[in-house]
């Protein structure tokens, strides 16, 4: 696959009361997954996570460009949140599955 672009694609599921989001391969590697109260929030949540990784594609990079981000002091959007947050996925992942 060197010589293509990555392919990502985005899945939500109603779990019981919660939606749960997965950005996956094509393959059906789990890359990032995390659960929200609302659709809508899970699917912004998904949009918002696709959106990090492909800012962060090695084929973006721009030399000689610095880039700062600011970030808030407390918890990252990587990190676990009390209502679920975003979370990359653990390298024992279960693949994605419609």
């Amino acid at each position: 696959m060197p010589d293509q672009f990555p392919v990502f694609e985005e899945l939500l599921k109603k779990r019981r009361r919660t939606w749960r989001w997965r950005v996956c391969t094509t393959e059906g590697d789990v890359v990032m997954q995390g659960s929200e109260s609302s659709r809508p929030a899970a699917k912004y949540k998904a949009d918002r996570a696709l959106f990090l990784l492909l800012l962060s594609a090695p084929y973006r990079l721009v030399p000689n460009k610095t880039v700062h981000v600011a970030v808030k002091q407390g918890r990252r959007w990587w990190q676990s949140s009390p209502s679920g947050g975003a979370r990359t996925a653990p390298p024992s992942a279960p693949k994605c599955t419609r």
